[in-house]
């Protein structure tokens, strides 16, 4: 009875690796890279109008706030490294 447990667990460990191989699909980083960059665009584009400021102004205050968010996720993320250090 171990044996054929055993056997069922190893032989659905190996049907699940090879399913999971076979879905899995190729990422394109320069799609991906295009696309983003069509996004940020449309948002800074987006924003100037509503701020009534100029595309160079927009695109400043744009990557100062991406800037920002990321000193912040990066704080955030050393607080989370020293809590868990200290546990």
């Amino acid at each position: 009875m171990k044996k054929i447990k055993t056997l069922l667990v190893v032989s659905s460990l190996l049907l699940g690796g090879i399913a999971y191989a076979e879905s899995e699909v190729s990422f394109d980083y320069e799609a991906n890279l295009v696309r983003r960059e069509a996004l940020e665009k449309e948002a800074i584009e987006n924003y100037s109008k509503q701020s009534g400021m100029s595309i160079q102004e927009a695109t400043k205050e744009y990557y100062n706030r991406l800037n920002q968010k990321f000193h912040k996720n990066d704080e955030i993320r050393k607080e989370m490294e020293k809590s868990n250090n200290s546990n």
